[in-house]
């Protein structure tokens, strides 16, 4: 099963005490947008989880869910749900098992690919924050996320997309190879919103929606990445390769080839067609 370089610094870091379990972008939509890193964290968990509208009694699967951030919020904040989580990395879930269920709530815990889990029954919710660019394939994902949800259920996440821009080719190239040394693995880094908006619809979603919050997340690069430090600057290929990673992602941002997006969609309460055949 995979494990992810980045995670191994946060792993050591909560088994020494540290208590934050959000591992993404930090949304600052606020005004003004001064929140600390780790509020602005909360802030796009908040977010997401918000758009997903859990009521009482609901099943929500948190698909690649790390070391528990959506999870803990969750159960933090709703009763009488039923919470699934499916991970690749036995690591990142051994720290999910601290979790404990509160009013009501249940927390199921399970090791799986997230385009191939299998699941008894249909969940009401599906939640996926900052995980499908990691996975195998986007398009078996969301058919398989489209599969595990009831007729009438959602899905929302968060998606990072790159496309080329006024980025010169061999730049760009090295750029997302830089990125993938560290952050990776990252299959399919090259996606338009619009494309992204297709595959769903392809996969048999309604009312799809990408909502993009690329301004809104850059700051996240003031704290991840150096300030001053190109990325052709950092070592990229032997000792460093989180430190070229993270400024990699941040030139990309302020290139304007990166798209943040929010991204929703339901499952029709009549579903019944065929999924259609994508050309990407």
């Amino acid at each position: 099963m995979t494990e992810f370089l980045y995670f191994e610094p946060l792993l050591d870091a909560i088994r020494n005490g540290y208590p934050g379990r959000d591992v993404h972008f930090g949304l600052w939509n606020c005004n003004p947008p001064n929140l600390t890193f780790s509020a602005a964290q909360e802030n796009l968990t908040r977010e997401v989880v918000s758009r997903l509208g859990i009521t009482k009694g609901e099943r929500v699967l948190d698909l690649g869910c790390g070391v528990g951030g959506t999870m803990k919020w969750i159960n933090s904040h709703f009763t009488n749900v039923h919470i699934t989580g499916i991970n690749s990395s036995i690591q990142q879930l051994e720290i999910c098992k601290e979790l404990v269920p509160i009013a009501g709530n249940s927390i199921d815990l399970r090791l799986g690919d997230a385009c191939k889990f299998k699941h008894e029954q249909t969940f009401d919710k599906i939640v996926c924050l900052e995980a499908m660019f990691h996975f195998d394939s986007r398009r078996e994902c969301l058919q398989r996320m489209y599969t595990a949800l009831r007729p009438g259920g959602t899905f929302v996440g968060t998606d990072i997309l790159f496309t080329r821009g006024n980025i010169p080719e061999g730049d760009f190239d090295d750029l997302i190879k830089t990125l993938q040394f560290g952050y990776g693995p990252w299959p399919q880094p090259e996606l338009s919103v619009d494309e992204l908006v297709a595959m769903l619809s392809c996969c048999g979603f309604i009312d799809v929606s990408c909502t993009e919050v690329t301004k809104e997340t850059i700051s996240t690069h003031e704290f991840t990445a150096p300030r001053g430090l190109a990325w052709d600057d950092a070592t990229t290929k032997d000792s460093e390769p989180l430190l070229g990673a993270a400024c990699a992602l941040r030139t990309l941002h302020h290139q304007k080839a990166l798209s943040y997006v929010l991204v929703s969609a339901t499952r029709p309460v009549s579903s019944s067609a065929e999924p259609m055949e994508l050309q990407v």
